[in-house]
């Protein structure tokens, strides 16, 4: 495991799965919800941390269809510390 990974795993709440039908932010929000036992409505918004667009664009394939480079994205959202990979994966992290 590397250093990036285990600091990832380290403090980790959830994990969530966006599936095909859902953007990325929306599984930010729907991981928190769930982690936070909040409802969406009672939330900040997403925009006030993150541009939700940008963070949709971000691994969303290219133009020609080929896949985004592999990566992942940090911030925090409603105290907790979030990192969304390109494999859509989103990591719910205690915040420190």
């Amino acid at each position: 495991m590397s250093e990036k990974q285990s600091s990832v795993n380290r403090g980790t709440v959830l994990t969530y799965e966006v599936d095909g039908s859902e953007r990325l932010s929306e599984g930010v929000v729907a991981a928190v919800s769930t982690v936070s036992d909040t409802d969406p409505a009672e939330m900040d918004p997403l925009a006030e941390t993150i541009d939700p667009d940008a963070l949709n664009s971000l691994f969303a394939a290219q133009h020609d269809g080929t896949p985004r480079a592999v990566g992942n994205a940090r911030f925090s959202f409603f105290d907790y510390d979030i990192v969304v990979s390109s494999d859509g994966r989103i990591s719910v992290l205690d915040s420190v």
